[in-house]
């Protein structure tokens, strides 16, 4: 049988300086990354209102593209339909109406 005689404190001492010296090196480099994450989040932001800007712009151009479209496509019907009224092929009227316009004359 074994018999407790009485408790043995052992007391380790150990140089924390390294491990001290570590963790504010640490501290150091996250408050640099989050210094940076914030200009960064700055440079985002403005990315992003670049973007907004190119955006509107590219729909703007759609939207002039469109009305330019459907006015062109508004000019060809009519063309065509004065052309069939006259009873001349669509060719043969914008000749005319060439003619008419150098004249001063409006068809």
């Amino acid at each position: 049988m074994s018999q407790i005689i009485g408790d043995i404190a052992i007391k380790v001492g150990a140089d924390i300086a390294p491990l001290v010296r570590d963790l504010s090196k640490a501290k150091g480099e996250m408050a640099r990354f989050g210094n940076s994450a914030e200009g960064d989040g700055v440079s985002m932001a403005a990315l992003g209102k670049g973007a907004a800007v190119a955006a509107a712009a590219v729909l703007s151009a759609s939207v002039a593209m469109a009305a330019f479209t459907k006015a062109a496509m508004n000019n060809i019907d009519a063309m065509s339909k004065s052309a069939r009224i006259a009873g001349v092929a669509v060719s043969e009227f914008q000749a005319m109406s060439l003619v008419a316009g150098e004249a001063g004359v409006s068809t």
